[in-house]
């Protein structure tokens, strides 16, 4: 009896089709779906991250047979359209924003001279653009090195309102490194393109070192993971809520 009821349970399950919702099969005896359990090889193809797919009866019967089934809500979630025909395309409002979020340095400092601030000014004065450029926190380290030399409350205040705007810039930026701006160049080149032919090419011959950096790179842009058809990769599951149905 016991197995006949939850014969019919996963029945229903499997016919019920909601809007915006994907699922994961897996066969193997988990309680909650992890990122820590994301594999490399070819189960990687279109990106790291967790599967998931919209068909219900895909992810039960031919990846989650004899073991468990999940939902996760996807309507809400910023995704890159992976498909290789009529998916997303780097556009140059997309690369805007990329030097935006990556750390343009230029961006950076011109934003820190927008505060009018004589100590911010005095600081990139005396250590030149080029330091500045390379690690805006000078300008934190310095005025917090200067606090204990401040003898009244009106400095000490206005010391700690330029500390707070100026974290307030660099909370902005996701600081770049060499990976970083190696995608970007790439992405840069291929305006126009396919996210799937140019994330293809980034991948290339070293597909297994490339994945899961590449996630992290979109991620830092804001991005919670990838589609490309029935499938969806998802590497951020800060903002999605996942379910076990069985």
């Amino acid at each position: 009896m016991k197995q006949f009821i939850a014969k019919l349970l996963r029945e229903n399950i499997l016919n019920e089709e909601v809007s915006g919702v994907v699922y994961h099969g897996t066969p193997n005896d988990v309680q909650e779906l992890s990122l820590d359990f994301v594999k490399g090889g070819e189960r990687v193809r279109y990106g790291w991250g967790l599967y998931f797919t919209s068909l219900k009866h895909k992810a039960a019967n031919d990846y989650g047979k004899g073991g468990h089934l999940f939902s996760a809500n996807v309507s809400n979630l910023k995704l890159l359209n992976l498909d290789h025909h009529n998916g997303d395309r780097v556009t140059s409002e997309f690369i805007a924003m990329a030097d935006r979020k990556l750390g343009n340095k230029d961006e950076i400092v011109n934003d820190l001279k927008s505060l009018n601030s004589e100590i911010i000014n005095e600081i990139i004065d005396y250590f030149g653009l080029d330091a500045i450029m390379k690690d805006p926190k000078i300008i934190i380290t310095q005025i917090e090195d200067n606090l204990a030399n401040v003898r009244n409350n009106n400095d000490y205040e206005m010391y700690i309102k330029t500390i707070e705007s100026v974290d307030s810039i660099l909370e902005q930026y996701h600081t770049i490194d060499d990976i970083d701006n190696y995608y970007l160049s790439l992405l840069k080149k291929g305006v126009g393109e396919l996210f799937y032919n140019v994330n293809k090419m980034i991948m290339g011959e070293h597909h297994e070192s490339h994945t899961k950096r590449l996630a992290m790179f979109y991620k830092s842009l804001g991005y919670d993971g990838f589609v490309h058809g029935d499938e969806y990769v998802l590497f951020n599951l800060g903002n999605v809520k996942i379910t076990k149905l069985y």
